[in-house]
Order: C-alpha cells, then structure tokens, then sequence
C-alpha cells in the first residue's frame, strides 16, 4: 500500500451537488430581492421627504406673503377711510388677491408670450412678485433639484422629486363642493377611507389634499366675504360662492397621475381643483396637508 493513499490530504475533496448549488443561488436570489424591495422603498420615503421639504418652503413664502398681503388690504382701508370712501368690498379684495397670487401671465401682468405654463407663474409670482414688505424670497434656498426648466423656454418651474412641476390652484373651491356652490359640502366626517372607496372618493380625496380645512360651518363660508354679502359670483373668473378657500400647491406624488384638472383647463373647473380621477389623488402631496402636520 502507497503511503500516499492514507494522507487524508492527498485524498479528493468532494465537489458541491447540483441541490447545494440551487441551494445556495437561491438564498443569494432571495437576499438580493430583500435588498432591491429595501433599496426602492428607501429611494421612495426619500423622494417624498424631499417634496415635502420643498412643499414647505413654498407654504412658509405663502403663509409670509398672505400675511402681508392682509396688513396691505387693511392700510388701504385705513387710507379710504381718512378720504371718506367705503372699505374694499370683497370683490375688490378677490381682483386684489388675484393680482398678486396670479394663476395665468395675463392676471399678474406678466408677458403672456414669454409665460406659457401655470407652473411659470407661480416660480415667478413667490420668487419676484410683490412681497409687501415681508423678506424677499432668497432663491439659493431652493436646491438646484427643486428647480427646473421643463420646456426649455429659460423660465423655472418648482419641480417635486419626481421632476413633475408642482401645481398651483389659488382657489380650490371644487374639492369642497365638487358640484359648484349648491353642492354638499365635503367633511372628512362624510369619508370612508379605504381602498375600496366605499365612501364618495371626492371626499376622500379633498381629505387626502386639504386635512387642515376647518369645520362644517366653516367650509361653508367665503373667508373674504363671511357674511356672504356678494350676490353672484362667476366661478370661471373668481371661484365657487361661500365656499372656504386657501392657496393649495400639489405635487402627483410617486405615480406621477395628478388626479386633478389641470389649473388651466377652466371648461372643466380645473383652475378650482376639480378632480379627475380621485383614485390617482391618493399618494398626491400638498402644502396644506403638511401645515395639518402630515
């Protein structure tokens, strides 16, 4: 007998069986899964962060903005005064507001030629509009990722994580009463909140959108004309009559189906937030929904 063949080193080691091998690319199949569904999940709870911090940027320049907007409409009462006029009535203080939290080129007295998207508008109205005599908006505040030019036209939209421009609708009376000023007025003690929209999906909808909308009561009234002393009001060129309202910027959220009409198609109510397709509103992000500490 060789020496050799009793030196448990020099004998053959055993290969890996077809099973093991299965085996073994199957726990790294797995455990490459697990990681990818972490990665996609961590890159999604990032770009919402993400839109949320620009959501709040942007309401903190409109919460400053309306303020002094507010002390502007009271010194100019103040001054009809001493002159022996009437206070603003509402419709004024409604041309006024238009004037300085536009929608389109033409209400800011922009160059409608140069301003072609509604999301323009709003980049030029927070960063250069009147701001009377808050603090101007410092633009470096805004990362390079929350600023683009979508169209290329050398005119800055906000944009979301997802690169989508952010929309802006100044009066958004159609996700209170969906059906105009007659309609019943949505109340989250009216919303079924599920998957299945057992309840009236609008209202679930206007939930998701708009959670720090005050009372019943309330959602019945015009802020600017609480005692409802307009007659008539045209809600092509104003909004929906005694209805609540406040400025609302949304951003589609991750699947990138706004869910609501676009602010310009009018013919639709899309300048009040009508809603398209309520389902798609669901994942939406907005600035109202985060002053309610969403």
């Amino acid at each position: 007998m060789r020496s050799n063949d009793l030196n448990p080193a020099c004998r053959r080691r055993r290969g890996f069986t077809v099973l093991e091998l299965l085996a073994v690319i199957l726990v790294i199949t797995v455990l490459f899964t697990l990681v990818t569904v972490a990665s996609v999940g961590f890159i999604a709870q990032a770009k919402e962060a993400a839109t949320k911090t620009t959501l709040q940027k942007i309401q903190g320049i409109l919460n400053r903005r309306i303020s002094g907007f507010e002390r502007f409409i009271t010194e100019q009462d103040e001054i009809r005064r001493t002159k022996g006029q009437n206070p603003l009535t509402p419709i004024q203080r409604k041309d006024l507001f238009r004037q300085y939290f536009p929608m389109t080129a033409a209400e800011g007295g922009y160059n409608a030629g140069t301003f072609d998207l509604h999301e323009e508008v709003l980049y030029k109205m927070l960063t250069e509009g009147e701001s009377f005599g808050v603090e101007e908006v410092d633009t470096d505040g805004f990362t390079a990722a929350e600023i683009s030019d979508i169209d290329g036209d050398g005119n800055m939209e906000f944009v979301d994580a997802w690169d989508q421009p952010l929309r802006y609708y100044r009066w958004p009376t159609r996700l209170v009463k969906p059906g105009g000023d007659n309609d019943d007025i949505t109340d989250s003690s009216d919303v079924v909140t599920n998957s299945a929209f057992d309840g009236d999906a609008r209202q679930t909808a206007f939930i998701v959108l708009i959670p720090s909308a005050p009372s019943e009561e309330s959602l019945d009234r015009d802020p600017d004309d609480p005692r409802g002393s307009i007659g008539t009001l045209n809600p092509s060129n104003y909004h929906d009559k005694d209805t609540w309202h406040a400025p609302l910027v949304v951003s589609a959220g991750p699947d990138q189906n706004l869910g609501l009409f676009e602010p310009g198609a009018v013919a639709n109510s899309g300048h009040l937030a009508a809603i398209e397709n309520a389902e798609a509103v669901q994942d939406n992000l907005s600035n109202l929904a985060l002053a309610a500490g969403d």
